[in-house]
């Protein structure tokens, strides 16, 4: 099989996407004898954590909890629930764009290629707390089950703001599209 051209740039893209995920994720601070305390510190060097920072204590007569009590910890779950989205999509545009040769009708010349880029790129978007859309959506099964608290807005909302997000891009596709025919025609190529 020979890549073309869009699939060696998606290639890359994800190569170079994954490269910062793992070089720069996201820790967390634990203490040393729990194993339940855990707290976001923000991202970090995979060879340099960022610094524990110091919380208030919740033992009776313990004010502080010094910074050096606790230790950075590699947020696998989250770099998982990140990598894992990223390599599905990349997947999938290696497959979309499959057949595209250099005589065929550009790729977003197509309104429906143009929804289906669209939608396939909001599955990248984190809507909240780092966890791109497509691990949100993945997760929609568990949350049905379990029926936490507020578990039937989530259920609801995830899918919307997803479609929201999709259609924006959408939006920034074709006003791209338009902007890019408008400077060729002014240039007159």
């Amino acid at each position: 099989m020979k890549v073309n051209k869009a699939q060696a740039r998606v290639g890359i893209s994800t190569a170079i996407l994954l490269l910062f995920l793992v070089l720069y994720p996201s820790w967390q601070e634990a203490a040393q004898n729990e194993i339940a305390y855990r707290k976001d510190i923000g991202r970090g060097f995979l060879w340099s954590p960022p610094s524990t920072v110091s919380i208030d204590c919740y033992f009776v007569g313990c004010k502080v909890a010094p910074a050096s009590y606790f230790h950075a910890l590699l947020n696998r779950q989250l770099l998982l629930e990140q990598t894992i989205p990223v390599l599905v999509v990349a997947g999938v545009f290696l497959w979309l764009f499959r057949s595209q040769e250099e005589t065929k009708r550009p790729m977003l010349e197509s309104r429906t290629k143009k929804l289906r880029i669209s939608f396939l790129l909001a599955l990248l978007i984190p809507p909240v707390g780092g966890v791109p859309m497509g691990a949100a959506l993945a997760s929609l099964p568990m949350l049905l089950i379990d029926r936490g608290e507020f578990w039937a807005v989530y259920a609801v909302a995830t899918p919307i703001i997803y479609f929201v997000f999709a259609l924006a891009i959408f939006g920034l596709l074709s006003a791209l599209q338009w902007l890019i025919a408008r400077t060729e025609s002014v240039r007159g190529v």
